[in-house]
Order: structure tokens, then C-alpha cells, then sequence
């Protein structure tokens, strides 16, 4: 377990923490009082009782095209969209080892859910709404985004400075690669396009690691906000399930909410710590996680033709799918995706993958900013996305709202506003090639 936060004293075996990060990961929480001394503690508020409900862990190719799916409006589902709460204008006044400024009565996060003795804190509502985006050649594409509708707040109205934000559950595929990536090399990453393409440059996300109570890299979360795999499942743990760990050793409860804080809490025995959520099982959840498979690479360029010859396709068509990916992947690079979605990064022993992402933060313009900055990124600043396994994906960008790959390219602005151009100008059967390539990933 070659991990930079992992204490010696709180690792099991792999064997036997792969299969207790994958119990707790799965199974559900339940509230105190409980008969189970486990996995009781749940809440008092909450968004879900598991971790799996939200993530998941078994990806399957969607159902659909990219074309068919621009044609039916499909929707997550609703339980992987959370709002994140945040006061931007307050942002630079606050502690610099918070995330963001919570609001004063509801905290960082919605919860939907709750015990039966603690009141809910609302219910959002995702109201889709389109705008369109029209490609040179005339052809119209619908975007759709999201209108917030907040029902029953149960607290009362938010602070005037609280803004909200919506997140998508995001993939838990690869993320040992991820958190293997030095943080010299993000560094040098940052450095290196700062001298050779400032206007383009990106930057890495400064976060407070409670742990070592020091500043370091991050390299999770949609922001970058989160430095590794088990800080990661700490702040899910506390603002999703209401569980407290060693990160988190607080209830998530605002003092405005006093049924809140007098809820019963989960039940500790003699001689363990003082959390919902051990130390040791939130490492083996952290484990789990980052041993989650990706899923086969669909087009790679080592077995592209077995492949296509498993679909049943014909030599010729066969050729004509793999240039199709050629000329895509030349788009891809002269469009200027290649400069935030760089191809290849190299974990600390050196193996190499390709995740088509740098993993800096860039600014992605007002159109995509979500009224919640993280540490040291703006509202407006976002985590590279990586772009593998593109053909598993259903929803994309932070909050679900594109459901396309044409879709998410659209909405790119800021500091990608020249490759959105760029995909504006290209003609239908270029779109196509540029759609085949990501596909492949």
C-alpha cells in the first residue's frame, strides 16, 4: 500500500483491506441507536447511506450513442447530483486551512436526507434548460444546464451571500494512477507551461491537509480540492453520510441546528477512537477505491483490429473506423485540447498511463463557474478532466448537464475558448472523426 498519507499502525494486510474497504463501501450506514456497533452513526443529516449509492464501481457502456443521446433528454440520477454551498465574496477573508466559507446555517453542503428526530435541510429540485450552440456549418446544437429549485428549507432561507453549486458524483476508476502522479511533476507541469503558454497555463490547487497540518497538492475532486484517496473518502464520508473520522472528528451541524448537534450518536467501545468512521476503515475504504479497475481501454491502438474484428466488422470497415480515429486524434491536437488534456503522466515507479489530463486547475470561463471556489481555485477554475474511458461515461462535466461529448466540448470557455472555436468551425464528418477518437480512449 504505497500510499504518501498511509500510517504503518492503521494498515491491515491488502487482502484483508481490499475486502473491508469494499464491505464499507458497499454495504449501508444505519442511524444510532443501533444494535450494530459498525456501521451505526449515520447522519443525523445526510445525502446517502452508502458509498456505493452515489459511486460506482462496475462501469458498463451506455445504451446509447452519442447521437441518440442528444435526441432523448436523459437525466442523472438524482441522487448523484449534491449542491455544495459556499460565500465567494467572503473567500479570501477566511481560514486558510478551509475549503471555502460554508454557509452560517447550512454548512458546506445540502443534505436531503436525514434522521427521524433531525429535521432535512431542503429539497433540490434540477430543472434542465437548454441554450443552443450553432456550429458554422448551420447544424444547431441544444446545450442543456441546470436551474436550482430548493424546496422545503427546512433552516430557513440561506445566508444572501450563499451561493450553491452542483457536483456529479465523479468515476472511482484509476485513481491509485492518479495519486501515484508526483506532486514535483504537477509542479514542474505548472512551471513548464507558464514559461512556454501563460495565456494557456494552468496551475496546481494548494489544499490544507488536516492530517500532517501542512499545505500540499491537490489532485481530486472536481477542483483538485482533496490530496489523496483517503482525505478524499473523509470529507465524502462526513458531507454526504454525516460520518465523523479522523479528518473530521466534528458532526457536520451548523450550531444554528440544535437537533443536530443532540442527535444520539453512533456507539463506541472501550479503547476505540471517537469517530463513526476508524482511522483503519477509512484507510481500507481509501485502499479499495483506488485498487477499482479501470474498465478495458475499447479501441486501443494494440488491439484495435481484434477488436473490431470481434464487432463483426468487415476489413474494409475495419479501416475505415481506425482512420476515422486517426484523423480525430489530429484534431484533437490542432484544435489545442492536447495542451490541458496531455496525454501521458508517469506514476512515482514509473509506470506510465494516459489519462488525457495534466490534473492543473484552468479558468473555463463564467459560463461554467459555479459560485464555489476551493482553496485556491476560482469559481471559474477546474480541474483538467481526464478524458479515458470517455465510451463509459453517460453525463459529463461537473454537474451532469452535458450529455454528450459535443455538449461538454461546447460549453468549454476562458482559457479553452480558442479549442471551442476551433470545434465550432469543424465540419460534420470532422466532428464525427474528433467523436471516434475520444471514444477510444
Amino acid at each position: 500500500m504505497n500510499h504518501a498519507w498511509a500510517n504503518a499502525s492503521y494498515l491491515l494486510p491488502e487482502e484483508d483491506a481490499l475486502a473491508q474497504g469494499r464491505s464499507f463501501f458497499h454495504l449501508p450506514w444505519v442511524a444510532a441507536p443501533s444494535s450494530t456497533t459498525a456501521r451505526d452513526g449515520l447522519g443525523p443529516l445526510f445525502n446517502t447511506n452508502a458509498c456505493v449509492s452515489c459511486h460506482e464501481t462496475k462501469l458498463k457502456k451506455p445504451r446509447f450513442t452519442q447521437e441518440e443521446r442528444q435526441k432523448i433528454d436523459f437525466n442523472p440520477n438524482w441522487k448523484h447530483l449534491i449542491v455544495k454551498l459556499s460565500q465567494a465574496s467572503q473567500h479570501a477573508k477566511r481560514d486558510s486551512t478551509q475549503i471555502t466559507v460554508p454557509d452560517p446555517v447550512y454548512g458546506y453542503q445540502l443534505s436531503p436526507n436525514n434522521i427521524t428526530s433531525v429535521a432535512a435541510e431542503a429539497t433540490p429540485l434540477f430543472h434542465a434548460k437548454t441554450k443552443d450552440f450553432i456550429f458554422n456549418d448551420g447544424t444547431v446544437l441544444p446545450l442543456r444546464y441546470w436551474e436550482l429549485e430548493l424546496q422545503n428549507l427546512g433552516y430557513g432561507p440561506l445566508a444572501k451571500e450563499t451561493g450553491t453549486s452542483i457536483r456529479l458524483a465523479p468515476f472511482t476508476i484509476g485513481l491509485s494512477l492518479i495519486e501515484a502522479i508526483p506532486n514535483t511533476h504537477l509542479l514542474q507541469t505548472q512551471q513548464k507551461q507558464q514559461e512556454q503558454t501563460p495565456w494557456l497555463a494552468g496551475k496546481v490547487n494548494w489544499v490544507y491537509d488536516a492530517i500532517s497540518k501542512e499545505k500540499t497538492v491537490g489532485k481530486f475532486g472536481w477542483k483538485a480540492s482533496q490530496a489523496n484517496l483517503v482525505m478524499q473518502s473523509a470529507d465524502a464520508a462526513l458531507n454526504d453520510m454525516g460520518l465523523t473520522s479522523l479528518y473530521f472528528p466534528h458532526e457536520s451541524c451548523t450550531p444554528a441546528q440544535t437537533a443536530c448537534q443532540n442527535a444520539p450518536q453512533g456507539r463506541i467501545l472501550a479503547g476505540e477512537e471517537p469517530f463513526n468512521l476508524s482511522t483503519q476503515r477509512l484507510y481500507s475504504i481509501a485502499f479499495y477505491t483506488g485498487q477499482l479497475p479501470l474498465p478495458p481501454q475499447p479501441l486501443s491502438p494494440a488491439k484495435r483490429e481484434a477488436s473490431l474484428r470481434q464487432q463483426g466488422l468487415s476489413q474494409e470497415a475495419q479501416q475505415k473506423v481506425i482512420a476515422s480515429i486517426e484523423r480525430g486524434q489530429e484534431i484533437f491536437a490542432k484544435s489545442q485540447c492536447i495542451h490541458c488534456h496531455q496525454s501521458q503522466q508517469t506514476t512515482d515507479t514509473g509506470k506510465v498511463f494516459y489519462p488525457y489530463s495534466d490534473f492543473l486547475l484552468h479558468d473555463m470561463g463564467e459560463e461554467l463557474a459555479d459560485q464555489r471556489p476551493e482553496f485556491d481555485a476560482s469559481a471559474s477554475e477546474w480541474r483538467t478532466a481526464p478524458l479515458w474511458r470517455n465510451s463509459y461515461k453517460t453525463f459529463y462535466l461537473h454537474d451532469g448537464r452535458a450529455r454528450t461529448l459535443a455538449e461538454a466540448i461546447a460549453w468549454h470557455g476562458g482559457q479553452a475558448t480558442q479549442a471551442r472555436e476551433a470545434f465550432r468551425q469543424l465540419s460534420e464528418q470532422e466532428r464525427q472523426d474528433l467523436f471516434k477518437f475520444l471514444e477510444s480512449l
